[in-house]
């Protein structure tokens, strides 16, 4: 394999387009002949390549069909858990450096944690017996990385949905590949225990969590208690701010804390071509969720549900009042199931379909304005913990300066304080 490669100081933009119907649960990444030269890959190169979300997947190098330059399509079948469906990142791009070739040693043996489908009318668990044979099928000649998570393809024969990558030999970080000859045996440790995940700060979000954990936490936490009460919980939940308040960084710390598994899902990647694509997607994905919550319990996240949820009622709307009308049937049929929750996020709260706000489905709405004063200093705080910045900068007078500005903005400004600070460096020492 290919010796690891540093990331690019920088690095041409890749518009990033939906995965061939062929290129599924291949975990093959398609990129243009430019590309490939940039990143010194051949065919079936292992490339690890990092989200903006701060996720990652891990997938074999292979060119365009049609030999284009500037695109990308990559098939995120063994990825961070949490990592969003279809495409990462909202904004439909990637930038090259964040592709890097990775060392994929093969490896003498692995332990895996599964994920069981729920089998309507299947009593019982699965013999562990078929189970690790549908994870050495699942895994055959597939390099995997250590925490990820690999996926079944939903029409796959077994009673596998996922398999969590613990541990291995050689250890699989970055990377590691499963051949004929590796061991494979099932954990006996789930991914949450063998390594706990570290706390994301969460600087001004702190009012906004503790109302998002009020409602998470009762429902995941102690479900057979309420049920015996009686008590009905919101199983839905919006959260609406403006872009870059950091409501994805906040769903994905109260869903950590909370000991649930996350599975984040860009709504607007759902959106197929074909007729009828996306309603199919949408379909995929609520049932993956069920699958998890089999394990532990499972919060659904739909960040930009606006895309994939408009106001219906216009004349040539037909395709996305199926869409609404499908996601809204799914969380009717998600209400009874205590292990899953749901959470949408949009800056466009009076843009979706007034139906999916009635009780039962998004009945509470969690609401992350513009940060406040005490707010940005507590960004600030949380953005330059990791800088080396001047005793002379007064961070609680830049708070006061930056009036209007989210969490994106300020990171965005402390970025380029750090860029023309090096840049100044680097005259200097010329």
């Amino acid at each position: 394999m290919a010796p690891d490669s540093g990331p690019f100081p920088e690095g041409p933009l890749l518009k990033l387009l939906p995965v061939d119907a062929k290129d599924r649960a291949t975990q093959r990444c398609r990129l243009g002949p430019a590309a490939l030269r940039a990143l010194g890959a051949h065919l079936g190169s292992v490339v690890k390549i990092s989200l903006p979300d701060g996720g990652s997947c891990l997938c074999t190098a292979w060119p365009r069909r049609d030999g284009a330059d500037g695109f990308v399509q990559l098939d995120p079948q063994c990825a961070s858990p949490g990592v969003a469906v279809g495409a990462p990142g909202s904004r439909g791009s990637l930038n090259l450096s964040r592709l890097r070739l990775v060392p994929c040693p093969p490896l003498r043996r692995l332990a895996v944690w599964p994920v069981l489908r729920e089998r309507a009318g299947s009593a019982g668990s699965p013999n562990p017996a078929a189970v690790l044979e549908a994870a050495q099928e699942l895994l055959r000649n597939r390099p995997v990385s250590l925490g990820h998570v690999v996926a079944a393809p939903p029409d796959a024969p077994g009673p596998l949905a996922a398999l969590h990558i613990v541990s291995g030999v050689p250890s699989p970080d970055p990377a590691g590949l499963v051949t004929p000859r590796t061991h494979i045996g099932l954990s006996g440790v789930s991914p949450s225990e063998a390594e706990p995940q570290p706390e994301v700060p969460l600087g001004g979000l702190s009012e906004a969590a503790d109302s998002l954990r009020e409602l998470l936490r009762l429902p995941l936490r102690y479900p057979s208690a309420l049920a015996s009460l009686g008590l009905a919980v919101p199983r839905g939940v919006l959260l609406a701010g403006p872009p870059g308040v950091g409501k994805t960084q906040l769903v994905r710390a109260v869903a950590r804390e909370a000991g649930a598994e996350l599975l984040a899902v860009s709504a607007p990647a759902l959106q197929g071509a074909r007729p009828g694509e996306t309603e199919e997607n949408v379909r995929r994905v609520f049932q993956r969720a069920r699958e998890l919550a089999s394990r532990r319990p499972t919060l659904l996240f739909l960040d930009e549900v606006d895309a994939l949820c408009p106001r219906r009622g216009g004349p040539h709307q037909a395709p996305e009042s199926r869409v609404v009308a499908q996601v809204l049937t799914l969380l009717d049929g998600i209400s009874g199931d205590r292990e899953v929750v749901v959470v949408g996020s949009t800056n466009r709260p009076d843009a979706l379909d007034p139906a999916l706000r009635r009780p039962g489905r998004f009945d509470r709405e969690v609401v992350i304005g513009t940060p406040t004063l005490r707010q940005r200093n507590a960004i600030l705080q949380v953005i330059t913990s990791k800088m080396p910045i001047s005793s002379q900068v007064n961070l609680s007078l830049l708070a006061e300066m930056t009036v209007g500005y989210v969490g994106a903005d300020l990171t965005a400004l402390c970025r380029e304080a750090a860029m023309h600070a090096l840049l100044h460096s680097e005259k200097f020492q010329v």
